[in-house]
C-alpha cells in the first residue's frame, strides 16, 4: 500500500539520531549536473531570503521522496526516489558547516558541530558514526570522505563520473555561499537562519511503499524534478533488483567496471548499450533499450548476472576500439579503426567493429573487416555523398550477420560481400565529389595523405609534417585574384578539389598569393599530387577545381577497394 505525508528535512533527518536513509545499490549514482546545482542554490537561497524577511510562515515545496522500510531489526528506510535532492541537501549543509568552522571562530566551530550532529553524523567517531544518509555503493565511500566527514579530504580523487559530479556540486555550493555572505556583518545569524529555513520550511511529500516490487514499479516510471532517469539507469536497476540477493554484489561490481571502462570522456552508457545490443541482437533506438532488454531477459530466461558479464566483456572490446594505441588491436587495423571513429566521426560503425572483434579478435580477419568498413565509409560518405542512414543500416546488418554465423570464414565472406554490394562505384564517386562540399580539415588531411602515399609513396617524415594548402586562398582579393574568381570560387573554398598538401615552408610561401606564383611553389614540392597541379592547370577556376576533384575520386576508387 502506498502512503503519503508532508515532511521537512528536520523531521526526515534530525528527529532521531539513530534513523537513517539509504539509497539502494541498484539505483544510479549522483547525476545532477552543475546547472541543476546552480538552480538548487538559487531556489533555496532566494526562498530563504524572502522567508526570513517577508513570509515567515511560507514553505518551499521540493517535490516527492519515495521511501521503503528496511529490515525490521534496523532503523532505516530505503530512498527509492529523491536521492539527487537529498544528496545535494546534505552537501549544502556540509558546506555551511565547513564555512562556519573555517571562518567564524569558536562560535562557528560550535555551530558547525551542531549542524554535523543533527543532520549529517548523529553519533560521531567515538560511537562509530551514524550518517543520516548513505548513498549507493558507487558513491558512498567518496561522499563520506569528501562531504560528510568533519575532517573531510579535500584532495579526494573521484573514481567514477558520479563522484566527479559530487565534487563539482560541492565546489559550486561552496563558491556561491561564500559570495553570498561576503558582505554580511553577522554571518553566524545569517547561516543559522539559512539552516532553520532549509530544515524546517523546505518540505517534500514522503511517499511510503511497502515492498521491493512496489518500489521497483515506482522507481522505473517516476519522473520528478532533476535529471530524468536514463535507459541505462533503468537497466542497471532491473539487473540488480531482479538478481538473487547472493548475486547482487557481482552484478553491481560488473556495472561499476562498465562505468570505469567508459570513463567520463567517452560515449555514454546509453550509447554503449545500444551499440552492444545492435551488435548482438537487432537494430533499436535508445528509447526502446530498457523494454527490449527486459523482454529479452524474460523470454530467453537469461540471468541478470550473465547479461551483466556479457556487457563487461563487450565494453572491454569497446574500449580497445576507442583507443587506437591499444596493443590488443591487430597492427594492420589500427589506422582504419582510428580513421573510422576519430577522423570521420563514424561512431555508428562501432556495432559492426564490436561484432567483428568479438568474432575474430586480434587477427588479420578483423583487420580485413576494419579496412573494408573504412573503405565503404570513405566511398559512401566522403566521395559519393549518399544517404548516411542507408549506410548505417547496412553496417548494422553486417554486425548481426557476423554475430549469428558460427563459421568464421563463412561469416567473413558474407560480411565482405554485403559491404561490397552497397559500395558506390567510380561514377557515383565522381558525381558526388563534384557537388558543393565543405571538407572537414581532419578528413581532408587524411584523404590527401593516404592518396599521396598510395600514388607516390613519399618519405614518411615528409608526409607527417604536410599541412593543408588552399589553392584558392582563404583571403583571396584583387589584384591577385579577380572579383569574378572570388565570386565563383568562394563557395568551393573547402572543397577537396581546392585542397592540396604542402610540407616544410611551402604553405607559408604559397599563402594568399596568385595562382601563377603558387604554381612555382607546387612545382618544387616533393609530393607528386601537389607538384602535378603546376603541370596540369594553367589557371584556377571552378572547372579546373572539379577536374582535380574527379582525379582524386578516381584515385580513391583504386585506394579504398572492398576486396573479398
Amino acid at each position: 500500500m502506498i502512503k503519503a505525508s508532508e515532511v521537512n528535512f528536520h523531521r526526515l533527518l534530525g528527529n532521531d539520531k539513530h534513523s537513517q536513509l539509504r539509497v539502494p545499490d541498484y539505483q544510479r549514482g549522483y547525476s545532477w549536473e552543475p546547472t541543476n546545482v546552480q538552480e538548487f542554490f538559487d531556489d533555496v537561497a532566494n526562498f530563504a531570503k524572502s522567508s526570513v524577511s517577508k513570509r515567515p510562515t511560507g514553505f518551499y515545496f521540493m517535490g516527492p521522496i519515495v521511501l521503503m522500510p528496511g529490515p525490521a531489526t534496523d532503523n532505516y528506510n530505503y530512498v527509492v526516489d529523491g536521492q539527487q535532492r537529498l544528496a545535494t541537501f546534505i552537501i549544502f549543509l556540509a558546506v555551511i558547516r565547513d564555512i562556519a568552522s573555517e571562518l567564524l571562530g569558536l562560535e562557528g566551530v560550535a555551530f558547525a558541530g551542531e549542524i554535523h550532529a543533527t543532520y549529517i553524523d548523529s553519533l560521531g567517531p567515538k560511537e562509530g558514526h551514524r550518517y543520516s544518509v548513505l548513498l549507493g555503493d558507487l558513491d558512498q565511500p567518496f561522499f563520506q570522505a569528501f562531504v560528510q566527514k568533519r575532517d573531510r579530504v579535500d584532495g579526494q580523487i573521484p573514481r567514477n563520473m558520479s563522484n566527479g559530479l559530487i565534487k563539482k556540486a560541492r565546489k559550486i555550493l561552496d563558491v556561491r555561499l561564500r559570495e553570498s555572505i561576503e558582505t554580511i556583518t553577522d554571518k553566524i545569524e545569517f547561516l543559522d537562519d539559512l539552516v532553520k529555513c532549509l530544515t524546517e520550511k523546505v518540505v517534500m511529500i514522503a511517499i511510503g511503499v511497502d515492498g521491493e516490487r512496489e518500489a521497483m514499479n515506482v522507481f522505473e516510471r517516476i519522473n520528478v524534478r532533476g535529471k530524468p532517469l536514463s535507459e541505462s539507469d533503468l537497466i542497471r536497476h532491473r539487473l540488480i533488483s531482479s538478481s538473487p540477493h547472493s548475486e547482487r554484489s557481482n552484478v553491481r561490481r560488473y556495472w561499476d567496471e562498465l562505468e570505469k571502462l567508459l570513463g567520463t570522456s567517452g560515449p555514454t552508457m546509453d550509447v554503449f548499450l545500444r551499440h552492444m545490443w545492435i551488435s548482438r541482437y537487432s537494430e533499436t533506438t535508445t528509447s526502446k533499450l530498457y523494454d527490449e532488454i527486459s523482454d529479452h531477459l524474460d523470454q530467453h530466461e537469461i540471468s541478470p548476472l550473465h547479461f551483466a558479464n556479457d556487457c563487461v566483456n563487450d565494453c572491454r572490446i569497446y574500449s580497445i576500439l576507442l583507443n587506437k594505441e591499444d596493443s590488443n588491436l591487430h597492427f594492420d587495423s589500427k589506422l582504419s579503426v582510428w580513421a573510422i571513429i576519430t577522423t570521420f566521426g563514424a561512431k555508428y560503425a562501432l556495432p559492426v567493429l564490436l561484432s567483428a572483434y568479438r568474432k575474430f579478435e586480434k587477427t588479420p580477419e578483423f583487420s580485413t573487416i576494419a579496412r573494408a568498413v573504412e573503405s565503404l565509409i570513405i566511398r559512401h560518405q566522403f566521395f559519393a555523398d549518399l544517404d548516411s542512414s542507408a549506410l548505417q543500416r547496412t553496417l548494422n546488418n553486417v554486425a548481426l550477420l557476423l554475430s549469428e554465423h558460427k563459421n568464421k570464414q563463412e561469416a567473413l565472406k558474407l560480411a565482405l560481400d554485403k559491404l561490397a554490394s552497397v559500395s558506390p562505384d567510380t561514377t557515383q564517386m565522381v558525381i558526388g565529389v563534384k557537388r558543393p562540399m565543405n571538407a572537414k580539415k581532419r578528413e581532408a588531411l587524411y584523404i590527401l595523405r593516404q592518396l599521396e602515399d598510395h600514388y607516390s609513396n613519399p618519405d614518411g617524415a615528409l608526409m607527417a609534417h604536410a599541412t593543408l594548402e588552399h589553392i584558392f586562398p582563404k583571403k583571396a582579393s584583387p589584384p591577385r585574384w579577380s572579383n569574378h574568381q572570388v565570386e565563383i570560387l568562394k563557395p568551393y573554398l573547402e572543397h577537396i578539389g581546392n585542397l592540396a598538401l604542402l610540407a616544410g615552408s611551402g604553405n607559408s610561401s604559397a599563402s594568399n598569393t596568385s595562382f601563377s606564383k603558387k604554381k612555382a611553389v607546387y612545382r618544387e614540392s616533393s609530393l607528386q599530387l601537389t607538384a602535378e597541379i603546376a603541370e596540369e592547370f594553367q589557371s584556377w577556376g571552378k572547372s579546373p577545381l572539379l577536374r582535380r576533384a574527379e582525379r582524386l575520386a578516381r584515385l580513391a576508387n583504386d585506394r579504398w577497394k572492398i576486396l573479398n
